[in-house]
């Protein structure tokens, strides 16, 4: 077992949950990375040259997972997608046998540009290709900075889509997670107003919980907040 991760996730306190309704609750860490870790990330990330173009009715962003030329950025997918990390997610949110999806199907690196947006959806929860409900929904921003008036804040919806009732800032190094819900609207509906140099940059991960049928959906979307 390795010493060096668990003392990592050991220190990891998160703030209290936000709630967006009675029901339901978003769970955050700020500095969840060392700084001079993240800066080292932030530079490796510059250097990526095999962004996938994405685009479909919810969104336009660029995405990867082939990490090969940035061995720390690779790290950290892979410390996010293990073991001890679905251990701590359940100790957390309270649920049990998490896991991790190791063909990473809809996470990864994500980038959004000015001019971009996010809109309101509820994401997809079945996933075919394991077999297995997802249950838990993580989002660590990896910014080199973000400014309000360039929008961008992650913003969660009541169930009719009538009033947003949640703003989360993109703060650098904030790690955010809620568990699941067929009816939790959120999106990034605001055009970005960011400079051309300065993209949101954010890693995503989706976790899962075994489970004999899929769920209902109203909107299913592989799309990353």
């Amino acid at each position: 077992m390795n010493e060096g991760i668990l003392n990592f996730f050991s220190n990891i306190s998160p703030t209290s949950p936000v709630l967006v309704n009675k029901e339901k609750s978003i769970w955050m860490v700020d500095n969840f990375l060392p700084k001079n870790v993240y800066q080292e990330i932030t530079s490796e990330i510059d250097k990526i040259d095999n962004w996938e173009l994405c685009s479909d009715e919810v969104t336009t962003r660029k995405e990867t997972t082939k990490l090969y030329q940035s061995p720390l950025l690779q790290s950290l997918l892979l410390l996010l997608n293990s073991n001890y990390m679905c251990e701590w997610l359940n100790m957390q949110t309270k649920q049990t046998g998490l896991v991790a999806d190791p063909y990473l199907h809809g996470a990864g690196l994500c980038r959004t540009e000015q001019g971009s947006k996010l809109s309101l959806h509820c994401d997809f929860n079945w996933a075919n290709h394991i077999k297995l409900n997802r249950s838990v929904n993580v989002i660590l921003y990896l910014t080199k900075k973000w400014e309000e008036n360039w929008n961008g804040d992650l913003q969660f919806w009541n169930k009719d889509k009538t009033k947003c009732v949640k703003k989360l800032f993109p703060l650098p190094i904030r790690l955010i997670f809620w568990r699941y819900d067929t009816d939790l609207w959120h999106g990034m509906p605001e055009i970005l107003n960011n400079p051309l140099n300065v993209p949101r940059d954010q890693i995503c991960i989706w976790y899962y919980s075994s489970d004999n049928k899929p769920k209902t959906n109203p909107q299913t979307s592989t799309s990353k907040a």
